[in-house]
């Protein structure tokens, strides 16, 4: 179970997906998230001003920051067949990847408007910020903390490593390595 402090509300397994979450959500058309409610695929989690921490049942952990919203766009846990696709709608995202990433690493991704981060067992953040971007210059944001993801778009393809980061401002601009020792995109996930 995962834990950082704050309150944690425990989500009961459905087909596919079982979460812990902690901080303050809501699910689909802004229904308030409470201990014991279940999160299926093609559910939209959105954040307040709290992150949220998710667990899925084959031990990946997702924590969406604050004032983000990500959609499950598919999860299915089953051997070879498995796959989990999310779409960063807005704001930002650290992830620890489960058995889905081992088992059929080309079925795991996280998809933006303007790339699509593949994983290969890793653990990564990546902070969407569309136009207008109070908070920095708009564009997706991808830091590798161990293991290693490809960002890639209709421009090209950057394989990041343990430390690497990247900037990727349009669909047909091609990713770029950005300086990667002063960015916190979204704080650690802590058991």
């Amino acid at each position: 179970m995962l834990f950082a402090g704050g309150l944690w509300l425990l989500f009961k397994q459905q087909p596919g997906v079982a979460v812990v979450v902690r901080g303050v959500a809501s699910v689909g058309t802004q229904q308030p998230v409470t201990a014991g409610d279940r999160i299926s695929e093609g559910t939209t989690v959105q954040t307040g001003d709290q992150a949220v921490a998710l667990e899925f049942v084959d031990g990946a952990r997702l924590q969406v920051a604050p004032n983000s919203s990500v959609l499950i766009a598919e999860y299915r846990y089953r051997g070879a067949g498995s796959s989990s696709v999310l779409r960063l709608i807005r704001g930002g995202l650290r992830t620890v990847t489960g058995a889905i990433a081992d088992l059929a690493p080309d079925n795991y991704r996280v998809e933006t408007s303007v790339a699509t981060v593949g994983v290969r067992g890793t653990e990564f953040s990546l902070d969407w910020c569309p136009e207008p971007c109070a908070r920095r210059a708009p564009g997706l944001l991808a830091k590798v903390h161990s293991g290693m993801i490809a960002v890639a778009n209709d421009a090209g393809e950057l394989v990041l490593r343990d430390g690497d980061a990247a900037r990727v401002t349009a669909r047909d601009v091609a990713p770029r390595a950005e300086e990667a020792a002063s960015l916190t995109i979204v704080p650690p996930i802590t058991p």
